[in-house]
């Protein structure tokens, strides 16, 4: 029988958890969008079906909406099921901001969600003490104040704290030219797959909504 947890779950549950969670998302880097489908593909239509959030027509395939939500859910429900758990231990949203305050106010957040500024979001200044129970990082998307709704949402690889580099795995991202050719796909100009990300020399601070520990 599968089991879920509370936010009072030994620490080495979680921990595992987390192992979970990075381990499906590496195992998913090079799986996105069909080649000139922005949106749509069938690792996409996988991924709506395990997440359980997004928007589909009736033959369950993507209607065409971001897929960063959808995509992190997805990797947050296929930790659960490894840990043999019925789902994530807290709610999921195909929403990148209202994911990321879910993961964190079950878990804390390292950093608490931060309006949106005239600087683009601002700056974070000093050590956000980012540690590897760090899972969700959001960042504002919009260009403006009146679209700062807008978000994006990863999942944490780890941080390097001697460059303040950021290392996630990024769902609905088109990847630079290092990704071109992942595991012998050929990326089409404007195709998002999933990929490792590297946010280098605290420039990934600009935007940044929220990071959330679980």
């Amino acid at each position: 029988m599968g089991l879920t947890i509370t936010p009072h779950e030994p620490e080495n549950l979680l921990k595992r958890y987390r192992r979970e969670v990075r381990a499906a998302a590496s195992s998913w880097v090079g799986r996105g969008e069909l080649a000139g489908r922005n949106n749509r593909g069938p690792g996409i239509d996988e991924m709506l079906a395990v997440s359980g959030v997004g928007r589909r027509d009736r033959e369950g395939h993507s209607v065409g909406g971001p897929w960063c939500g959808v995509g992190t859910s997805a990797m947050l429900t296929l930790g659960a099921r490894a840990m043999a758990w019925i789902a994530p231990p807290f709610p999921l949203h195909a929403g990148a901001k209202r994911l990321g305050r879910n993961a964190g106010e079950f878990g804390r957040f390292v950093v608490a969600p931060r309006g949106w500024t005239i600087l683009g979001g601002g700056t974070y200044r000093g050590d956000p003490g980012i540690d590897e129970s760090a899972l969700i990082v959001v960042w504002h998307r919009g260009l403006t104040r009146e679209t700062a709704w807008s978000g994006h949402v990863e999942i944490v690889s780890h941080y390097e704290p001697e460059t303040d580099s950021l290392f996630t795995f990024a769902p609905n991202v088109v990847p630079g030219r290092a990704a071109r050719g992942l595991h012998g796909l050929t990326i089409a100009p404007g195709q998002a797959v999933w990929h490792q990300r590297e946010h280098s020399k605290g420039r990934w601070r600009r935007k940044l909504y929220a990071i959330a520990a679980v």
